[in-house]
């Protein structure tokens, strides 16, 4: 079955199929390199691989062409030897087989939390690509389908052009006269009522009808990518600390970036606050002996830890006035890339008693008084002005009592430091994104910050 709900039959096939190409060619790794969600998903399943001594090398790419610069002339190959692709945040909304042209012995395995997925990659007629697509995310998911995915996947012919616009058309021709009958609103509702009706007579119609409404419902995203990888180690009893953080900055990524309503954040978020409750991380607590003999308790590892966080941008590495002003969600209500939406800011500052000039401060040097008074006068004044829901369940990672630094605040960092890839610099793509790879292991926080410091100079010569 091309289409695989569990995360650990899909992980087992996909070491099966590694080892047994192990010997010719390692599995071979497209990560994308557009979003966070795919680094934190590449460092999870990199580290399940290597637990299992699985060799693996890694190309991030961004587009097909790339994939044939690195794997081309095996891809198609006819001969005996396998290989074993892994295509991480992209690709399943593409035809792969045809798309890659794909050999007998070539098998294209798929983690991507894009929809919708492109019908001939979940047909069970299809042995060469594996999608995993579990039930729970599909049924979770922000557009909910009506019908069984997997029965009309099942349906199809691999060999037709399935594509988007090619069914559009034949199905315009055949619902053409019916559409001038109905006329008004209810005509979509009509239309769904006599291919209800007509189904046992017409299949090919019904056929045709559904996978219109399975491609015209629009683009989301599932279940990110990292946090399925996360509950795979997690199953496989391989998960650590580290590797839930990763989860985290992966539901953060596309709550940042708007690719999931807040309930499915909320939901995702209930379920990481219980994995790191559960995990013992906010226990690592040690107790020292001070040379005067007093004791005192200190985290001896690095913590998770969840608190509300305002939807500022990169605050803890900038200063208030200017994270407020390239925030999208105050921007987006004060409009304040006019001279009007400026003075409206300014105004709500005063009106919670913080000076300029200590807003316009680094934040760590804030006085303590307006950090600790922030919270309240935002709940009190923000809704005069429409900002509403301004507080969000987050993320952080503690470093002993010293140091913390926020989810949101990783994904901009690491996000620019990915986007820096496309600036013509004279340095190659891959080494911008092995830098943000490594950002996001706790051990090379110095180029988190280097990330951040990026994301903020960014932010300030776009708003």
């Amino acid at each position: 079955m091309v289409r695989e709900q569990s995360m650990e039959s899909f992980y087992y096939r996909l070491r099966e199929s590694a080892l047994a190409s192990a010997s010719s060619t390692p599995l071979l790794i497209f990560p994308s390199t557009s979003d966070v969600d795919s680094l934190c998903a590449l460092k999870i399943i990199g580290h399940v691989l290597e637990s299992d001594s699985v060799r693996y090398a890694c190309y991030p790419v961004s587009s097909f062409k790339e994939i044939y610069r690195y794997a081309g002339p095996t891809l198609c190959s006819s001969s005996d030897e396998p290989i074993t692709i892994l295509l991480v945040n992209w690709g399943c909304n593409r035809d792969l087989r045809k798309v890659l042209d794909i050999g007998p012995s070539t098998c294209v395995f798929v983690v991507d939390s894009h929809r919708p997925i492109h019908l001939h990659n979940l047909s069970n007629k299809n042995d060469r690509v594996v999608v995993l697509y579990t039930r729970d995310d599909e049924h979770q998911a922000d557009l909910a389908y009506e019908f069984d995915i997997s029965a009309l996947a099942n349906a199809g012919d691999l060999n037709s052009d399935d594509e988007i616009e090619d069914d559009s058309d034949s199905e315009d021709e055949n619902d053409s006269g019916s559409e001038e009958e109905d006329g008004g609103g209810s005509h979509g509702a009509r239309k769904r009522r006599r291919v209800s009706e007509g189904s046992e007579s017409d299949p090919v119609k019904l056929f045709r009808k559904l996978k219109k409404e399975y491609y015209f419902m629009g683009t989301f995203h599932g279940k990110p990518s990292a946090c399925l990888m996360y509950e795979l180690s997690h199953s496989l009893r391989k998960n650590r600390n580290e590797l839930l953080w990763l989860a985290c900055v992966a539901l953060t990524d596309e709550f940042v970036h708007e690719r999931l309503t807040d309930e499915r954040y909320h939901a995702g978020v209930m379920e990481l606050e219980q994995q790191i409750n559960s995990s013992g991380n906010l226990d690592t607590i040690t107790s020292v002996t001070l040379k005067d003999g007093t004791k005192v308790t200190a985290p001896d590892t690095s913590r998770i830890a969840y608190e509300d966080e305002p939807r500022l941008t990169l605050l803890q590495e900038w200063n208030l006035f200017d994270s407020m002003l390239c925030s999208s969600f105050v921007a987006t209500k004060l409009k304040t890339w006019s001279d009007n939406g400026i003075k409206k800011m300014q105004l709500l500052l005063a009106r919670m008693g913080f000076a300029r000039e200590e807003c316009k401060q680094k934040f760590q040097y804030m006085s303590v008084e307006v950090k600790r008074r922030m919270k309240d006068m935002f709940e009190q004044y923000l809704p005069e002005f429409g900002l509403t829901d301004f507080y969000y369940r987050g993320f952080l990672l503690l470093h002993g009592y010293s140091s913390k630094v926020s989810a949101a605040d990783v994904v901009h960092g690491v996000m620019a430091l990915l986007e820096s890839s496309v600036v013509s610099d004279g340095s190659s793509a891959s080494n911008h994104f092995g830098v943000a790879y490594d950002a996001l292991s706790l051990n090379k926080l110095e180029k988190l910050e280097i990330g951040m410091k990026q994301g903020a100079t960014i932010n300030s010569q776009t708003r």
